[in-house]
């Protein structure tokens, strides 16, 4: 954990005419004063008030504490927490299922491009369970995006439910992922702020009652809890993660300028496979690896399925045997399906060995195993489009940091 100046102000503290009460606290009780130093340098400085000082002494130090002598600016604390996107290198969408979720098949890879999300206690003068939010970043004024039904508000609010976390807070999301792209980030920052929350409230939940959370927000959620690459089943609850290293391939982001929304998506999915109702009878003949029960609108003759999806990564990205159920129907999808197939004709001009799309749309990718192709890429993609973005896969999620900051 960072303190910044932090140190400095626990120096000055003890150096204090208030110091006297903190030794003879560490007096009476033995080896005290190490773990006052322990507990201050973990929570903050009112709660090394609290365990030391007697009564008639709180009331001032916490003032010190929060607010500083002399005018100065107090401690606030705060928590850091990167919020990766990721891509989908393979997606296979079952039948809608009764409760109107579709069981899904995919391998996801978070991706070192994200947003970021800063959380900090405010002071006195704000009522308790209050949760202020801020977005900056190239996409702070997306549409949704600064409304009060955000993701990040959604989650502190689930988060308070839960626990019982009553502090007041800021929370600063620096927005770089474009929303409605398919590359994750509003379920990215959904967990992040659940991370970020559980770490500045000390409350130490476990994975599950995060994940429990976590779901209750968005079926990729769980994902992001813990990041790097996964196989997700289910209707994307089941996360099965996994560690394959030396995996850095240079991955090329592209963003047509439009949105692709989720529930929008999967309507256009159900009505085509409506449509093509004859052929899926007739393609059913065969049956996928995997389990799904095939619709006949991206069907190969055999996928692999299971762990063997994963395994695939360690192969030469041109034999990966991805697919994305969702790209059939988008390419039909008028002047949009020739946005999608100009694409992906670039990116395979420009040397990429494997592209896909993300999610349900609109995001598209490009896997190289050439680094120097990967930059000329972006360079040459960037006449054309305005959001492209070299990146690579990240092995694991980041950790929140906290850190004390002068208000």
């Amino acid at each position: 954990m960072m303190l910044k100046r932090g140190n400095e102000r626990l120096f000055r503290y003890f150096s204090s005419p208030f110091a006297p009460f903190v030794f003879f606290a560490s007096a009476a009780v033995k080896n005290l004063h190490l773990l006052v130093v322990s507990r201050y340098l973990k929570v903050n400085a009112s709660a090394l008030v609290l365990i030391v000082l007697p009564p008639f002494t709180q009331n001032i130090l916490i003032w010190y504490s929060n607010r500083g002598f002399a005018g100065e600016p107090g401690l606030s604390r705060c928590c850091t927490i990167e919020a990766p996107g990721k891509i989908n290198l393979h997606l296979e969408i079952g039948e809608k299922r009764a409760d109107g979720y579709h069981d899904l098949v995919s391998v996801f890879a978070s991706l070192g491009f994200g947003d970021t999300l800063v959380f900090s206690v405010l002071g006195e003068g704000f009522p308790r369970n209050f949760t202020a939010l801020e977005i900056t970043g190239p996409y702070s004024e997306a549409e949704g995006l600064c409304s009060g039904e955000n993701i990040v508000t959604r989650a502190a609010a689930l988060f308070r439910e839960k626990t019982g976390y009553d502090e007041p807070v800021r929370a600063v999301l620096k927005k770089r992922v474009p929303p409605g792209g398919g590359f994750g980030g509003g379920s990215s920052d959904a967990a992040s702020a659940l991370l970020a929350l559980d770490a500045l409230a000390e409350t130490r939940l476990g994975g599950g009652d995060l994940a429990e959370m976590g779901e209750k927000l968005g079926s990729d959620v769980p994902f992001f809890l813990s990041g790097g690459l996964a196989l997700v089943t289910g209707r994307g609850d089941r996360v099965k993660s996994f560690e394959i290293p030396g995996i850095r391939l240079p991955v090329v982001l592209v963003n047509p300028g439009f949105s692709s929304g989720t529930a929008a998506a999967f309507a256009k999915l159900d009505g085509f496979r409506a449509e093509k109702a004859e052929a899926r009878r007739f393609r059913n003949s065969g049956r996928r690896v995997s389990g799904l029960k095939d619709t006949g609108d991206s069907f190969r003759a055999k996928r692999p399925g299971g762990e063997d999806l994963v395994w695939f990564l360690k192969e030469n990205p041109a034999s990966w045997p991805y697919d994305n159920d969702f790209l059939p129907v988008l390419q039909e999808d008028g002047e949009r399906g020739e946005v999608y197939r100009r694409i992906f004709r670039e990116l395979r001009e420009l040397g990429a060995d494997f592209s896909g799309l993300s999610g349900s749309g609109s995001g598209c990718f490009g896997i190289f195993t050439d680094k120097g192709a990967a930059e000329n890429a972006c360079d040459s993609l960037f006449r054309n489009w305005n959001f492209v973005k070299l990146t690579f896969f990240l092995a694991r999620r980041p950790k929140p940091v906290l850190e004390y900051q002068y208000a």
